[in-house]
């Protein structure tokens, strides 16, 4: 029986299920692998984040894709992958690593892949509990285990522990393609602006090319929701932004929009096509499209979807919906909007259609370089800004 832990599966039109898809599509954007294969480790900086939980419903969401999906308990202290699917706890990983309560002449990784009731999701457990997990991390057995994977998977998603507790999300993080690190720095568990130092600390540790920092929108009827954890006060969480900002750029991190930070190179293409306000297709259920100014939703039914019938909504957006959503979308760049660009595709000048003199004046908005934005003080309050923006 599939448990209720895995919303993707359980309430596919949730929001949070929603999230989870997006997320998906984000990472398979940001795949660096040079073939199809992609490894991702899920780590959390505290035990009792949701780390077990998202990492179960990502894997989930990449078998839904048709990816023949592994999902790997890394946490071979307290591993409980085997619990949200029903499966046996042994053999796994330990017992890979160590060849201890198992056939040392059957050592072929494919016999400790456990299916799930779920199509092309397949579990490793962590197996019996040993006394050594970094140093079985470590060994080059582990490196062999993903390589092994890798010939006959093609997504594998590592539940790994706490990066804060001990050594062996750290040791992962060097063999697979991507990391997700699991914060819930802003809720009132994680006030202390001493623990989102620590928690930048570890991050930087784990010399990730591409880092997103959003504030957490709880939702009814979500795990934290449930928890009832509270939002931290602004004060509080504006310390925490610009801490978070300095941190990363005097590590080389490039701000380049209101909430995302990359090394050079490393920018999400995905998202800047979406900030850049240009054309996109969206595949599979619930995704939107953006397309000659037609804003297409999917629909959220298997049966329509599968039938051909997937539309949902088709919106033509007149030219003002356009150029308001080029303003909303290019402010969040901390480069900002093209003023050539903007005039090639609306054939008039932004400072013809919107009234920003006085922005500019008050030094809230920067014009330089044929580039309009919002000044880097005060792009924390880039909605209050926009609000101040009138067509003329």
């Amino acid at each position: 029986m599939i448990k209720k832990e895995l919303v993707v599966v359980k309430d596919p039109r949730a929001p949070i299920s929603e999230n989870f898809r997006a997320m998906r599509t984000n990472l398979q954007f940001m795949n660096s692998s040079e073939d199809n294969n992609q490894t991702i480790l899920i780590t959390s900086t505290s035990p009792s984040e949701g780390k077990s939980w998202i990492s179960a419903n990502i894997a989930t969401t990449f078998a839904q894709a048709g990816k023949k999906t592994c999902l790997i308990d890394g946490d071979m202290r307290k591993g409980r992958v085997y619990t949200l699917f029903n499966i046996s706890p042994t053999p796994g990983v330990s017992n890979y690593l160590t060849g201890v309560n198992v056939n040392k002449d059957s050592m072929d990784i494919s016999k400790f892949l456990q299916e799930t009731e779920l199509p092309n999701l397949y579990v490793i457990p962590a197996g019996n509990i040993p006394p050594n997990p970094s140093e079985l991390l470590i060994s080059p057995k582990m490196k062999k285990m993903l390589n092994e994977l890798k010939k006959i998977v093609d997504v594998i998603v590592i539940d790994g522990t706490p990066c804060d507790l001990v050594t062996d999300a750290t040791i992962i993080s060097r063999m697979v393609d991507q990391t997700i690190i699991v914060c819930a720095h802003n809720t009132t568990k994680m006030e202390d602006l001493n623990k989102v130092k620590k928690d930048i600390d570890l991050f930087l540790k784990l010399d990730i090319p591409h880092i997103s920092c959003y504030s957490l929108i709880i939702e009814d009827h979500t795990i934290l929701n449930n928890m009832n954890r509270l939002y931290i006060n602004e004060d509080i969480e504006y310390e925490m932004y610009k801490y978070i900002e300095k941190s990363l750029e005097d590590n080389n991190y490039i701000h380049y929009e209101i909430s995302n930070y990359a090394k050079d190179g490393y920018y999400s293409k995905h998202n800047l096509t979406y900030w850049n306000n240009q054309d996109y297709i969206g595949f599979g259920l619930g995704s939107v499209s953006y397309i000659n100014g037609n804003r297409i939703t999917n629909t959220k039914s298997i049966t329509k979807y599968l039938d051909n019938k997937y539309m949902l909504s088709n919106i033509h957006e007149d030219i003002k919906e356009q150029q308001d959503n080029e303003l909303m979308l290019g402010f969040r760049k901390l480069k900002g909007i093209n003023l050539t660009k903007f005039k090639n595709k609306y054939n008039d000048d932004l400072e013809n259609i919107y009234d920003v003199e006085k922005l500019l004046k008050d030094n809230y908005l920067i014009k330089e370089n044929n580039f309009l934005r919002i000044n880097k003080e005060y792009i924390y309050i880039s909605d209050e800004i926009l609000l101040e923006i009138n067509r003329k």
